[in-house]
């Protein structure tokens, strides 16, 4: 008999059961694709041995990869739904209330990333209370006698007012930072997640009956050092945007039914890394001289990006940046923003083989271009790198490591890097350019999304995708080196005032001041932007003023017909 279960909050209905259970591993990604893949090559084969015309072997091929690109989709859903399905036992219970499994809950590219809703809730039996449902997961925070009791008011609909859902989260926020024991909830079913009613109005019978049952808070919540199976790691920048949270089991619930948690704040970490990279620049007209003056054997791409020093810790990789943040004065931390270069992976070294690791890159994100979905899904590969996909701007990866929110799923991580300090607890900093190089190479193997710079050969221009080139005199390290911009270098001032206006003739006019180590330069509206630019800038000057920008002068000067290029959004704001 075909019965419906209740799943995330819609109803679905048992399908699994149309195909044979115990043949599930079918369904699974790379016996899947090995399969499927296997056939088309196959039957390809056979077309070309029976002299079939070539368009038809052609056009058979590109049909068939568009038909793995739409089922490939429908397979990783019944395999998800099936070891869902089995783990929760479907069968024998209705509740899918659970501790968050990495091998279930991830998505394709491995990230776990759950909606978080809490809820204030006044409950004939257990009083006032806040359920905090993330995913299935779901925790428990008494309020009934607590200081934060006194402070919850509704207005004249019954809603819970702005400063009361506030206090509410205050007081969320310091149980967590108190590292306070919080019981995880297994009755409650995820359909009822988001079942409120106000003040006045009827709610549910029974179980979960009460007075009044209100939203205070929707967000994303991402976990990442999820390998343990009684602890998570999690970025929830609703609760803290600065800063991990853990979730710890203390007690299964074997006598009382009932899991115990410790939820706490991550203690920051201040790791003392050496000094950030600091190369010789060489203006965009010298290229000779830099051709000159290095091996070109040692030359790379130089990556726009932000920098970053890593770590590793027992549960595997963590990422600072060079500098600390101004609202907690501690370092800011990237690892919130990289989950899927958080954990070890799964290469062929050992996790023990790169203990110990300290070392400097560049943080990267990429968006793929329709150019590389086509590649893709046609024959299963990037293509080119130029037209395949396209790397952020040093701007917007700024800006995406210095948001409060998740990562958006549609924005690849990617950390190349340049530069190895610390091996297997020895110092190796000064090793020469290529020995140096050969240590990263074995880190890399440890996570696919980390990588090294490319070795390429120095010509004049290689395009937009090419800041420059690094590259060090031979026989020396990269702390020696010299960097090659194409466009000259870019400097990073702050808007201290803003006075532009419209003339009599409604031209725009005047001036904006920036500074820059303790001098300050004027920007004319040419130098500025376009007329739409300029008008932002004199209807919001609130909005500029303090905020950093990226600028460039004739031949490196900062000061000489230079011009705002770009907005650093990983700077002013931290």
């Amino acid at each position: 008999m075909m019965r419906s279960i209740s799943f995330g909050l819609v109803r679905a209905t048992n399908a699994y059961t149309w195909f044979t259970p115990g043949t599930a591993k079918l369904f699974e990604s790379k016996i899947a694709k090995i399969i499927m893949r296997s056939m088309i090559a196959i039957k390809t084969l056979q077309k070309i041995l029976d002299k079939q015309p070539m368009s038809s072997v052609i056009g058979s091929i590109i049909g068939q990869r568009l038909a793995f690109m739409y089922l490939d989709p429908i397979r990783f859903r019944i395999t998800k739904t099936y070891f869902a399905v089995q783990r929760a036992n479907i069968f024998n219970t209705m509740s899918v209330r659970t501790w968050i499994d990495p091998s279930i809950d991830a998505d394709r590219n491995g990230r776990i990333i759950k909606n978080m809703v809490i809820i204030y809730h006044d409950a004939n039996r257990a009083g006032k209370h806040v359920d905090i449902h993330i995913g299935h997961l779901s925790l428990i925070m008494r309020l009934s006698g607590k200081p934060v009791e006194g402070k919850i008011k509704f207005n004249n609909k019954g809603e819970l007012t702005q400063d009361s859902k506030d206090a509410i989260l205050d007081h969320v926020r310091q149980e967590i930072f108190n590292h306070s024991r919080v019981p995880q909830n297994l009755d409650h079913d995820i359909a009822n997640a988001k079942c409120v009613w106000r003040i006045g109005e009827k709610g549910i019978a029974g179980y979960g009956s009460g007075t009044t049952r209100q939203i205070v808070l929707e967000d994303k919540v991402e976990f990442y050092h999820t390998h343990l199976q009684s602890s998570l790691h999690m970025y929830a920048p609703a609760i803290t945007p600065h800063q991990g949270l853990y979730l710890y089991k203390i007690y299964n619930g074997e006598t009382t039914g009932v899991p115990i948690c410790i939820w706490g704040a991550l203690i920051p970490r201040d790791d003392k890394f050496q000094d950030r990279l600091h190369l010789n620049m060489i203006q965009e007209v010298d290229f000779e001289r830099f051709k000159t003056v290095t091996d070109e054997s040692t030359t790379t791409r130089k990556y726009d990006g932000a920098s970053t020093h890593f770590g590793t810790t027992g549960e595997g990789f963590k990422f600072f940046s060079p500098r600390y943040s101004k609202t907690t004065g501690h370092r800011i931390e990237y690892t919130y923003k990289l989950p899927e270069l958080a954990e070890w992976g799964f290469g062929s070294i050992l996790p023990d083989r790169v203990s110990h690791t300290q070392g400097m890159g560049e943080v990267l994100f990429w968006r793929r271009t329709n150019a590389g979905k086509i590649t893709k899904a046609l024959f299963g590969i990037r293509g080119p790198e130029n037209w395949c996909w396209k790397y952020l701007s040093a701007a917007e990866i700024g800006g995406v490591l210095n948001s409060h929110q998740v990562r958006a799923t549609n924005i690849i991580p990617e950390v190349r890097m340049y530069r190895m300090d610390r091996f297997n607890q020895q110092d190796v900093i000064n090793l020469s350019f290529h020995d140096n190089r050969k240590l990263q190479q074995q880190v890399v193997k440890v996570n696919e999304y980390f990588k090294v710079v490319d070795i390429v050969r120095p010509i004049i221009n290689r395009g937009d995708n090419y800041e420059g080139y690094v590259a060090v005199p031979e026989g020396t390290n990269i702390n020696e080196g010299y960097k090659y911009k194409f466009k000259g270098d870019e400097i990073d001032m702050t808007i201290t005032s803003i006075d532009l206006y419209l003339s009599e003739k409604q031209n725009i006019s005047g001036t904006i001041l920036c500074t820059y180590n303790g001098k300050e330069y004027k920007f004319g509206p040419g130098s500025i932007g376009n007329v739409e630019t300029c008008l932002d800038f004199i209807n919001n000057k609130e909005k500029f003023v303090g905020r950093t920008v990226k600028t460039a002068g004739f031949r490196g000067h900062e000061g000489r017909a230079a011009k705002l290029i770009d907005w650093h959004m990983d700077k002013g704001r931290a």
